[in-house]
């Protein structure tokens, strides 16, 4: 890994890349915890569009390719913490009860097999807790917002992005979403990968997006 001037590269293999027969039968996506992994261009079959919302997860833009279409959607967390020992169990310091939430909306637009753009913003939000510390409130700000372009060849699949994005190596040990706290961790980044039925290349160059929640889109 190089380092410079806050920014880091890193070229990362080998890993052993799954993959997917052509002829195996579509299925609807589950939801992630990472709202972009998702790809709902199977519901281009109208067998499969039987939840009550999925106008909203495949919105068809044109008539000639099925593929160009925009999906919307949103997700909402909400969590009680309880802290006893707040002050490390200094006396007379009482008891911390707040509620954590994050509220994040999304819209993913495929423009064809190849090209799509995510956006996703969130408001972050802790209520009634003492101490604010930066992962804790992040209120109304951009969290992910790239460019994304994938093609096949016969040799691999390339894949590369650029712009506000998150990521997550090595057990996360490497780099890091940060989903455990309220405000996840994303990266303003260039990032291509190259795979094979065998291999798998990656290379990054990124930065950490600093929150700050003086002001909104801070």
């Amino acid at each position: 890994m190089i380092r410079h001037a806050g920014w880091s590269l890193a070229v990362l293999w080998p890993l052993l890349a799954g993959s997917v027969q052509a002829d195996d039968p579509p299925v609807r996506p589950v939801i992630k915890a990472n709202r972009w992994q998702e790809d709902w261009s199977v519901l281009k079959d109208p067998a499969l569009r039987t939840q009550p919302l999925d106008n909203l997860k495949y919105i068809p833009l044109s008539a000639a390719n099925p593929f160009t279409y925009l999906s919307l959607g949103a997700t909402l967390r909400e969590r009680f913490e309880m802290n006893d020992a707040s002050g490390f169990g200094v006396r007379d310091v009482p008891r911390d009860r707040y509620l954590i939430q994050r509220f994040q909306v999304h819209a993913d637009l495929h423009l064809n097999e190849h090209w799509r753009l995510f956006t996703q913003l969130e408001d972050v939000r802790a209520y009634d807790k003492t101490t604010i510390g930066g992962a804790d409130q992040n209120r109304v700000d951009l969290r992910l917002a790239f460019a994304e372009y994938v093609k096949t060849f016969s040799a691999g699949t390339f894949k590369a992005r650029a712009g506000r994005q998150d990521f997550a190596f090595d057990l996360q040990r490497f780099i890091s979403s940060r989903d455990g706290p309220n405000v996840r961790q994303s990266f303003d980044a260039l990032w291509a990968d190259w795979e094979t039925p065998q291999w798998r290349f990656i290379g990054i160059a990124s930065q950490p997006v600093q929150y700050q929640d003086g002001r909104h889109f801070d």
